[in-house]
C-alpha cells in the first residue's frame, strides 16, 4: 500500500506531499487539486506498468506534457513518488 505521494510540478502542485491510509477522502472547494491529486496516482500506477511513461494510457489520458505541467512555476517536468520509488 503506498503510505506517501509526493507531487512536484504537475497540474496545480508546486510541491505537495500527501499522507495515505486505508481510507483516505479529497476534499475542499473547486480547484483545490481533488481530481489532480487523484490522477497523479492513477499516473504513478500507469507508470509503474508501463517502461515508457505515457501520459496516456490503460488508466488515465492526460494528453500532452504542456497540459499537465504547472505554468506558473514552469516546471519542465513532473515528479511524483511514493514510498518505495524516488521521483521520476
Amino acid at each position: 500500500m503506498v503510505k506517501e505521494l509526493r507531487i512536484a510540478g504537475f497540474k496545480c502542485f508546486k510541491d505537495i506531499k500527501l499522507e495515505l491510509n486505508n481510507l483516505t477522502l479529497f476534499t475542499g472547494v473547486n480547484s483545490a487539486g481533488k481530481s489532480s491529486a487523484i490522477q497523479a496516482i492513477l499516473l504513478l500506477l500507469q507508470q509503474r506498468q508501463s517502461e515508457n511513461g505515457l501520459l496516456n494510457g490503460k488508466y488515465i489520458k492526460l494528453g500532452r506534457f504542456q497540459e499537465v505541467r504547472n505554468t506558473i512555476i514552469n516546471a519542465r517536468k513532473n515528479r511524483y513518488r511514493n514510498d518505495s520509488k524516488k521521483c521520476r
